[in-house]
């Protein structure tokens, strides 16, 4: 890292911020890439049954153009941030009409599994425990016995 001013570190600083969130946003999202997959299809397959203008044209409009060219980590991450965009405003725009967002019963039963996935709270980002800077139980065993006679 450069060890200039602070105001020549800035931009430095806001790139591994970045970097940061950007990893952070596809470890959370990534477990959940195969179930977001499959609910922006089933939208799609009942795209006629909802109620949809606007924004959430486009957000369909979106998720139809790349779901299935899905490849790097990152594009996986965004497919699901895709999804909950559109889903919720799908339900924004149904609450201003004061109408259903649906009206099949399939393309409701496809809008209310999105839903749900959208409310599921997110998974924790797995943390890994403390290691040791010493080594291994075992070893830190064997150097106290060296030889087969306790250092103590």
């Amino acid at each position: 890292m450069n060890d200039g001013p602070p105001r020549q570190r800035e931009p430095e600083l806001k790139g591994a911020a970045d970097e940061v969130k950007r990893l952070s946003r596809i470890a959370r999202n990534l477990p959940r890439f195969p179930i977001a997959h499959r609910l922006c299809h089933q939208l799609l397959e009942h795209r006629d049954g909802l109620v949809v203008d606007g924004m959430a044209e486009w957000w369909l409009d979106d998720i139809a153009e790349v779901v299935d060219s899905r490849t790097t980590d990152l594009e996986k991450a965004n497919l699901t941030d895709l999804l909950e965009n559109c889903v919720r405003e799908i339900h924004r725009l149904a609450r201003e009409r004061n109408q259903p967002a649906t009206t099949t019963d399939e393309a409701r039963q496809a809008l209310t599994a999105a839903t749900d996935f959208v409310h599921r709270p997110l998974p924790p980002i797995p943390r890994q425990r403390p290691r040791s800077q010493t080594g291994t139980p075992t070893r830190r065993l064997r150097r106290r016995t060296r030889g087969g006679r306790p250092t103590d």
